[in-house]
């Protein structure tokens, strides 16, 4: 759905993915602050949501997010662009300090 380019399976490669309440859990025992930065190509509606409903957003101090659907196309670009809209909007009702760059 990239504007920039298409998407090919014979050429998508695998990565290993981490259970990001558990991540954030195990860092709160290590430290009194937490910053994150995020910018995960897309990846970040998925995750984000994860970390709500999971209910460790309150472990994050700072969060700065880089989100992508300007560069989606068609009508996966408004998609995108209404559950960052959502995101934000719980985010922030939560009391998360939210940084967002493009």
């Amino acid at each position: 759905n990239s504007l920039f380019y298409a998407s090919d399976s014979n050429t998508a490669i695998d990565v290993t993915a981490i259970d990001a309440c558990a991540y954030l859990r195990e860092r709160a025992r290590e430290f009194d602050l937490i910053i994150m930065k995020m910018d995960i190509e897309g990846a970040e509606l998925d995750v984000l949501e994860a970390i709500l409903d999971g209910g460790c957003l309150g472990l994050i101090d700072t969060l700065y997010v880089e989100f992508h659907s300007q560069y989606r196309a068609g009508g996966a670009r408004e998609r995108a662009a209404s559950r960052e809209r959502h995101l934000i909007s719980r985010m922030r009702s939560l009391g998360l300090r939210l940084r967002i760059w493009h």
